[in-house]
């Protein structure tokens, strides 16, 4: 028969590893990157490692860049906001664009838009690149509104994340997804793919209408 003492020693001994497993396990599990989601930081978008809304930036990607912010007025809503300026040389011209951060926190969203050959557009409710918390093969939708030479377009806007986490022509935690944009009848306007990478921004578009 074993001695009382031994069982008593026995008995500590596993309610002691029961309660470090007990610690141990959630907070290893909370350590572990979940591969189905990822936070998605306006420094993938800026290509600067690190870069918050809100922070001076000036980058040149290639034939683009971005710089701000800048305090902007809305000529239609009247809302002063922050806004950062894309340029991009492009062989017909350059085109302007300005960017803001969306109402709910969860895009960036296209304000202005001049490129050559069209009017000046401006926007509300917009949203463009995926900011925040997103899951692997996610789509969300925003109802928008189109302003353009005295016209007024509905359309709705709509992000979906196709490859969350991968690594493209050699830049690993790469992002790919798709911009679609529709009108009120649910006609495609715009269905455009885009990988953005660390340290790098923009890397890739595909226009899938062509």
């Amino acid at each position: 028969m074993a001695h009382p003492l031994s069982r008593r020693t026995m008995i500590f001994a596993a309610l002691a590893a029961g309660l470090t497993a007990g610690c141990a396990g959630p907070a290893a599990r909370r350590a572990v990157p979940d591969p189905e989601t990822r936070l998605i930081g306006f420094d993938l978008w800026t290509g600067v490692p690190g870069s918050k809304f809100g922070d001076p930036i000036r980058i040149a990607q290639g034939s683009r860049v971005i710089s701000g912010p800048i305090d902007w007025t809305h000529p239609v809503t009247g809302e002063r906001l922050k806004v950062y300026e894309r340029r991009n040389a492009e062989t017909s011209g350059e085109k302007v664009q300005l960017f803001a951060m969306s109402d709910n926190g969860a895009a960036l969203a296209r304000v202005f838009d001049r490129r050559p050959g069209r009017p000046d557009r401006h926007f509300v409710g917009d949203a463009f690149f995926p900011i925040g918390i997103w899951s692997k093969g996610e789509r969300r939708s925003w109802t928008m509104t189109e302003y353009e030479a005295g016209k007024v377009h509905e359309r709705v806007a709509t992000i979906r994340i196709r490859r969350l986490n991968f690594t493209y022509d050699g830049t690993p935690d790469a992002l790919r997804y798709d911009w679609i944009l529709t009108d009120k009848d649910g006609g495609t306007v715009f269905d455009e793919r885009y990988v953005h990478g660390p340290s790098i921004g923009f890397m890739r578009f595909t226009n899938r209408l062509r």
